[in-house]
C-alpha cells in the first residue's frame, strides 16, 4: 500500500509538492519530523493516508476508515465536534467520571485525541476537511502494530547446566521453590545478596505492558495487582470511575487478546514469581506474596502475530499510570521506520502522571523496553522515540549464561543495560507458563523483565515522596558490571551495553562517604601508540568497587578516559588498555574514583609515565584471561559466534615471532606489525571443556629471550536449533529403524530412548496417525499408547531410498514440552539382512554386529553404529 507523510498549511496541492519520500529521509531527519511537538501549529496538520503514491514509514496495515485527530484544546475539541454531529468522534482515552483522574487527563492534554471512523472512501476528503479546521493539531491514519513472534526456544543440550553446578548446591538452601536451581539468571545478576537487602514492597506495581497474564497461576496469584473497588462492585459497571469496567487484575485493551498469554505469564513471572513457596520459580521482586513482594498489574496490549491499533495500545500506559504502576515493563516492539504520536503522548504521560496517588513510592514512571531480537543495531519504535524523557527510559539487550552478546540480541549505543535473555545452546530463562506451569524462553523479552524486577526493588527500598525515576536509572546504570571483556572476539564486541545490571549493587546503601582513592596508579606507554595503566581499585563506603575511575592528564579537568569498573573485585589489581595513541604526549596523569552516587575519591598524586617502548611484552587488552568459542553451527542465528578472533599487541621495534604454545592443535596465530591474531579452528570433533594456551613472543635476534602470556580458551558446543528438555543421546532424532523391506511393523517402548536430565517425570501423550507421500512412495500409520509405539510401514511405490518421520512430544510434570521424531529409512541395498517385524524377542534375539558377532550388553552400553538388535537392523545415533 502507499503512503504519504508532509506537513501542511492550507490544502492538499501544497501537500503534494512537500511530500517527503522515505529514501530521501536520513535517520536525524526522519526522527525531526516526527518527534516535533504538535503545539503551536495552528492550521498545521502531519497527515497521513492512503492514495497519493509516495511511500511511508508506516506500522503496517490501517483498519479502513480509521483515523485519529489530535486537537488544540477543550474548547476547539468541543466546537469541532458539534459541527459534525453525524462523525462519531472517540476518545482515545475514555472520559473518566473519576474527577482526579480525568483532571489529570486534560492537564496533560491526552483528552484531546480522538479516533474518527469514516469509509476508506471518504478517507482523504476527511483527513484533508479537519486538518484545515482552525483548533486542530493534527490529523494521523491510524495504524496497527504487529507483534512479532516470541524467539524460538533451544532447550536440548542441558548438560551445559553442569557448569552452574556450584551456584545450584549452594542456592538449594536459599529458596525452595524446586526450579529456583534451574533458573542460572539469577546467580549472574547477583540476585541472593541482593534479595539479603530488599525483597519488595507491596505499594510497588509494576504494569507488565504484554499479553493477558494468567493471573490464577499459583506463583503468580498472590502478587496480582487487584482493583478491589472492580472485585467487590457490580459486573458490567465502572465502580471506581476510571473509564474501565470489570479491570479487576488490570485492563485487556482489546476482546481480540481476551485469553491469556504465554509470553506475558512468563515475563510476569521473571518480575515477581512468588519466592520461597515451596513451588515452581522465583521472581526478581516476587518476595512470599504475603507481607513482601511487589504487585503486578497486566495490561494487555499484545498477542503474538496479531495486528493492534496504535491508540489502543496508548490507553495501556495512561492506564497503567492512572490505576498506581510506577514502572512499565514493555517486552515488545514495533516498526523500525515509524512513529505513533499518540503513543509516544501515552508513554510520555506515564512517565509525568505516574506516581500521583496517595502514599506513592516514586513520582513519575520509569518505562524500560526490551532491545529487540533481530540481532541489528537499529532501534525500533518507540526506542527510537524522541518526544519523551530519555531519563526515565531503559533499552535492555540480552546476554547468554556466558555473559555473551546473545546471538539475537539488538546492539549498539541506545542499548542501555543488558540482563540473561538465554541463547541456543539450551541454557534458557525458566519462568512461569500457562494453566499453572513453567517453560523455558529465549529472548530480549525474558532479559528485560530481570532490570524492571531489580528496578521494582530499588524503588522498594529508597521509595519515598522525592525519589524520581532518573535515580533509579542511574543506580541500574552506574552499578551495571561491564562485560566488554566477554565480548573479546566477536562481532560488536562494544555494543552490547554499558554491562549487565547487578541487582545487589544497585540496592546497597546510598553512599555518604567518599570512595577511596585508587593506590599504586602505574602508566607504561608502548610503541607511542599504546598504553597501560593500571592501579589498585579502591573501595566505596559499601566495599564495592566505584562505578568508574577517571583518568586525567596533569591538571586538566576534562578526563583523558572513565574507565567503567563497577562489578570489579574491590583491592584487586586492574588494567585499562588505551589505543589512542596520545598517552605518548603526556609525561604524568592522575586518576580519581567516582561511585554510583556521584561522590569522588579526589585525585591521586600525579604518576610518571613509564616509556617501555623498547620492552618486548604481549598486552592483553580484554581485562578478562578466559576466553569462550562455540563450534560451528549449521543455524543461520550463531553467525556472530563465528570466526572468533583474539588480538593482543606484541611490544617490540624489530622483527619478532610469535608462537603458541599447547597441546591442541585447534588454536592458532598470526603477526601483522605488532598484532598478534589468535583465531580457533574449531569442528564437530574439536573436545570441549577448558584448555590452556600461552603466547609465546621473541625478538628473531634473541630468541631464547621470549615473554609469555598465559591465557586459558573453553570450547562449548556448537548453538543448537533443536528444542526440548528431555534430552535423546542424538538430539532431536529418537531414534533411527532402517530397513530394506518394503512392508513391516515397528514396535518400541520410546521411554526407553528418553533420559530427563533434572530427574524429573515425563510423558509422551498418546497419539495416532498417518503419514503419506504420495511424491517419495510411502504410507506410514503409527498410534502411541502410553510410550509404546506401534507403527505399519509400506514402501511398496518408493524409490531406491526414501524415509519417513514420526513426530512425538514428550511433556514433563512442568509443562515443559520437548519435540523429536523416530526416523524410518528403506534402503533397497541388496544386503539381504532383513528387518524384524517388531524388537520383541525372536529366534534371533540379541545383538549382534553387521558381521554377525554376537555382542554380551544392552542397547543402552552401544557405541554409535549400525547393529541387528532382535533380527532387526537399527543405527544407533547418540
Amino acid at each position: 500500500m502507499k503512503w504519504a507523510i508532509f506537513w501542511t498549511k492550507t490544502n492538499i496541492s501544497q501537500m503534494k509538492t512537500t511530500g517527503i519520500r522515505k529514501s530521501k529521509i536520513n535517520h536525524n531527519n526522519r526522527m525531526s519530523i516526527f518527534h516535533n511537538r504538535l503545539e503551536g501549529f495552528s492550521r498545521k496538520a502531519l497527515l497521513i493516508f492512503a492514495g497519493l503514491g509516495i511511500n511511508i514509514l508506516a506500522f503496517g496495515d490501517a483498519p479502513p476508515g480509521d483515523m485519529q485527530i489530535v486537537f488544540e484544546n477543550r474548547k476547539s475539541a468541543d466546537s469541532i465536534m458539534a459541527l459534525y454531529p453525524d462523525i462519531k468522534f472517540e476518545r482515545v482515552i475514555p472520559l473518566a467520571s473519576n474527577r482526579e483522574i480525568e483532571a489529570r487527563h486534560r492537564d496533560s492534554g491526552i483528552d484531546l485525541w480522538y479516533i474518527v471512523r469514516t469509509s476508506s472512501r471518504k478517507m482523504t476528503r476527511s483527513a484533508n476537511m479537519f486538518a484545515n479546521c482552525r483548533g486542530v493539531r493534527g490529523v494521523f491514519e491510524t495504524q496497527l502494530i504487529t507483534m512479532p513472534e516470541s524467539h524460538p526456544v533451544s532447550d536440548t543440550g542441558f548438560k551445559q547446566q553442569a557448569s552452574h553446578r556450584s551456584l545450584v548446591a549452594r542456592s538449594a538452601s536459599v529458596m525452595n521453590d524446586p526450579l529456583y536451581r534451574r533458573q542460572w539468571h539469577y546467580s549472574m545478576i547477583n540476585m541472593e545478596k541482593a534479595w539479603e537487602l530488599e525483597q519488595g514492597k507491596r505499594n510497588v506495581t509494576v504494569a507488565v505492558m504484554d499479553g493477558w497474564i494468567d493471573h490464577s497461576h499459583p506463583d503468580l496469584a498472590p502478587n496480582m495487582w487487584v482493583n478491589e473497588a472492580e472485585r467487590n462492585g457490580q459486573p458490567g459497571v465502572d465502580d471506581d470511575g476510571n473509564g474501565y469496567v470489570d479491570d479487576i487484575y488490570g485492563y485487556n485493551t482489546s476482546a481480540d487478546l481476551d485469553y491469556y498469554s504465554p509470553h506475558g505469564t512468563h515475563v510476569a513471572g521473571t518480575v515477581a514469581a512468588v519466592n520461597n513457596n515451596g513451588i515452581g520459580v522465583c521472581g526478581v521482586a516476587g518476595g512470599n506474596g504475603v507481607d513482601t513482594g511487589v504487585r503486578i498489574m497486566s495490561v494487555g496490549i499484545q498477542n503474538t502475530g496479531q495486528k493492534i491499533p496504535e491508540w489502543l495500545m496508548a490507553r495501556g500506559f495512561v492506564y497503567a499510570a492512572d490505576n498506581g504502576a510506577v514502572i512499565s515493563q514493555n517486552s515488545w516492539e514495533g516498526s523500525y521506520t515509524h512513529q505513533s504520536p499518540v503513543l509516544n503522548e501515552a508513554i510520555s504521560y506515564f512517565m509525568e502522571n505516574a506516581g500521583k496517588h496517595p502514599d506513592s513510592p516514586m513520582k513519575g514512571g520509569l518505562v524500560l523496553f526490551a532491545a529487540g531480537n533481530d540481532n541489528s543495531n537499529t532501534p525500533h519504535f518507540p526506542i527510537n522515540g524522541q518526544s519523551f524523557n530519555r531519563n526515565r527510559f531503559i533499552t535492555v539487550g540480552a546476554v547468554s549464561s556466558d555473559k555473551i552478546r546473545s546471538s539475537y540480541s539488538n546492539y549498539g549505543w541506545w542499548v542501555d543495560v543488558a540482563a540473561p535473555g538465554g541463547e541456543q545452546n539450551g541454557v534458557s530463562i525458566m519462568s512461569t507458563a500457562l494453566e499453572g506451569g513453567y517453560m523455558l524462553m529465549n529472548g530480549t523479552s525474558m532479559a528485560c523483565p530481570h532490570v524492571s524486577g531489580v528496578a521494582a526493588l530499588i524503588v522498594s527500598k529508597f521509595g519515598s515522596a522525592g525519589l524520581t525515576p532518573e535515580f533509579v536509572k542511574n543506580r541500574i546504570l552506574s552499578t551495571a558490571t561491564p562485560i566488554e571483556g566477554y565480548q573479546a572476539g566477536y562481532t560488536h564486541a562494544t555494543e552490547t551495553s554499558l554491562g549487565i545490571v547487578n541487582a545487589y549493587a544497585a540496592l546497597c546503601d546510598e553512599n555518604k562517604e567518599v570512595p577511596g582513592i585508587p593506590e599504586d596508579f602505574c602508566i607504561k606507554t608502548y610503541d607511542k601508540s599504546y598504553a597501560l595503566f593500571s592501579w589498585a581499585m579502591p573501595s566505596d563506603s559499601n566495599g564495592n568497587a566505584p562505578s568508574v575511575c577517571k583518568i586525567y592528564t596533569g591538571k586538566e579537568d576534562v578526563p583523558f578516559a572513565v574507565v567503567k569498573t563497577s562489578g570489579a573485585e574491590a583491592g584487586a589489581r586492574y588494567e585499562y588498555f588505551d589505543q589512542s595513541g596520545y598517552a605518548s604526549d603526556y609525561s604524568e596523569f592522575t586518576i580519581e574514583a567516582v561511585d554510583c552516587d556521584g561522590n569522588r575519591s579526589g585525585r591521586s598524586a600525579a604518576s610518571a609515565v613509564a616509556d617501555c617502548t623498547n620492552d618486548l611484552a604481549v598486552i592483553n587488552p580484554y581485562n578478562i584471561d578466559n576466553f569462550v568459542v562455540y563450534k560451528p553451527s549449521e543455524y543461520d542465528f550463531a553467525e556472530p559466534f563465528d570466526d572468533v578472533a583474539l588480538t593482543f599487541f606484541v611490544n617490540s621495534d624489530g622483527p619478532k615471532t610469535v608462537e603458541i604454545e599447547n597441546s591442541n592443535d585447534f588454536i592458532r596465530c598470526s603477526l601483522f606489525r605488532n598484532e598478534c591474531e589468535v583465531t580457533f579452528d574449531l569442528t564437530d570433533e574439536t573436545p570441549t571443556g577448558t584448555f590452556p594456551f600461552t603466547i609465546k613472543a621473541y625478538e628473531n635476534s634473541d630468541p631464547d629471550n621470549a615473554v609469555r602470556l598465559h591465557l586459558t580458551c573453553t570450547v562449548k558446543n556448537a548453538l543448537s536449533g533443536n528444542k526440548g528438555v528431555v534430552s535423546t543421546t542424538g538430539g532431536s532424532t529418537l531414534a533411527v529403524v532402517e530397513t530394506n523391506k518394503r512392508r513391516g511393523e515397528i514396535s518400541m517402548d520410546l521411554t526407553k530412548y528418553l533420559t530427563h536430565p533434572w530427574g524429573t517425570n515425563f510423558a509422551i501423550p498418546d497419539n495416532s496417525r498417518t503419514i503419506k507421500d504420495d511424491f517419495f512412495g510411502f504410507e506410514v500409520n503409527y498410534s502411541i499408547v502410553n510410550g509404546i509405539l506401534d507403527a505399519k510401514y509400506n514402501f511398496d511405490n518408493a524409490i531406491t531410498f526414501c524415509s519417513a518421520s514420526i513426530k512425538l512430544d514428550a511433556v514433563d510434570e512442568y509443562m515443559i514440552e520437548s519435540s523429536f521424531d523416530v526416523e524410518v529409512k528403506f534402503i533397497d541395498n541388496g544386503t539381504g539382512i532383513e528387518d524384524a517385524v517388531s524388537d520383541k524377542a525372536t529366534n534371533n534375539s540379541g545383538i549382534y554386529t553387521t558381521q554377525g558377532v554376537k555382542l554380551d550388553c544392552e542397547v543402552e552400553d552401544l557405541l554409535p553404529g549400525m547393529y541387528i538388535i532382535n533380527g532387526k537392523k537399527v543405527l544407533i545415533n547418540r
